[in-house]
């Protein structure tokens, strides 16, 4: 027996026969440890990569960065990178009606009202109104009340132009916020109607302002003219003639497309029109329109009854010459004049026309 502090006893024989029949069991060699490692390394790296892709893949979906996006309905989109070792710039656009559109990790996409889709501004007292109304004089110092609504459309649509202004806009107007929410103009239909509501309304109410001070009360409520001092003719001529309401409006809505231009730098808005849809008088004239209109409807059946006696005074005239040439016809038109129930007819004299 061998002892445990033996060498080893290899059989140099057993191990070159091994290695004529291409290994251990007739098999191939074994290759060698280094390039085992080496493929592993390499199949570990690509697993890596995957994971980490799939990983940020997830990460950006969760935060509404996804590498793709679809515009909904009515809307216009700008593309911004957004990855971590990206710049800001503008990526690309998503046309309106595009499918699904690559926008790339982390990149954001901002949406805009395409120009179909019609946006407005209200002037009212309601509660969801965009604005109070406007409280302006006349040129004849009469403080009127105005309501009414602003219609406008944006120019973005899939045109080059169009799509052009909707990436100056969003350069121009993407990195504020508006509102007492802090919105951005792209998050959706409150934030676009934040962004009108702090850079269009101002525009609005200056232009309205303007317009409504260079016309009269009378141009705006007719019956104005009730109450001002001028003739009756010329009351009536006022009353009969119409205001000056689509001129207003229509002057109104020049001079918020100028300010416009002027305001945000370029024309970002078309189609802008101004409907009034109310007129609000002080209350005191209010009151002494409606008296006038009482006392003038007195004047004018008093003037009404002066004209029907002064033509039946002509007529009368008239009459009385006719009779004057004809006394037998004055006679026939008497007779004619009797009532059906009178049967006998006794002017004086022998003279009497009796009935059957």
């Amino acid at each position: 027996m061998a002892d445990d502090n033996d060498p080893p006893i290899i059989d140099t024989g057993s191990l070159l026969d091994r290695a004529r029949k291409g290994g251990s069991g007739g098999g191939r060699a074994p290759k060698p440890s280094g390039e085992k490692g080496k493929g592993a390394a390499i199949g570990g790296t690509i697993a890596g990569v995957l994971i980490i892709a799939i990983g940020l893949f997830l990460v950006a979906a969760v935060v509404g960065k996804g590498p793709v996006t679809k515009p909904e309905a009515g809307a216009i989109g700008v593309i911004r990178n957004g990855g971590p070792l990206d710049n800001r710039n503008i990526r690309g656009v998503v046309k309106s009606g595009a499918g699904l559109t690559w926008s790339g990790l982390f990149s954001t996409t901002h949406y805009y009202p395409v120009t179909s889709q019609q946006r407005f501004i209200r002037l009212s007292p309601d509660a969801d109104a965009d604005g109070p109304p406007i409280t302006v004089p006349t040129k004849d110092g009469v403080e009127v009340t105005i309501q009414g609504t602003f219609y406008m459309n944006t120019v973005f649509d899939n045109t080059a132009s169009g799509l052009k202004a909707m990436q100056d806009f969003d350069t121009q107007f993407s990195t504020r916020t508006f509102g007492v929410g802090d919105l951005h103009p792209y998050d959706g239909r409150p934030g676009f109607a934040a962004f009108l509501t702090a850079n269009v309304l101002p525009s609005v109410r200056n232009n309205l302002r303007q317009v409504i001070s260079g016309v009269t009360c009378y141009q705006l409520v007719s019956s104005c003219a009730l109450v001002q001092n001028q003739s009756v003719e010329a009351t009536q001529g006022a009353l009969d003639a119409t205001t000056k309401i689509p001129a207003i409006e229509d002057s109104v809505q020049k001079g918020l497309d100028e300010d416009l231009k002027s305001t945000l730098g370029q024309p970002y808005f078309r189609n802008i029109k101004f409907s009034l849809s109310s007129v609000t008088l002080p209350q005191k004239v209010q009151e002494a329109i409606e008296n006038a209109q009482a006392s003038f409807a007195l004047i004018s059946k008093a003037d009404a009854e002066k004209r029907a006696a002064k033509i039946e005074a002509q007529a009368n005239l008239e009459r009385q010459r006719g009779y004057n040439s004809c006394s037998a016809c004055a006679q026939q038109d008497i007779l004619k004049a009797i009532p059906s129930n009178v049967t006998t007819y006794a002017p004086g004299g022998a003279f009497a026309v009796t009935g059957k």
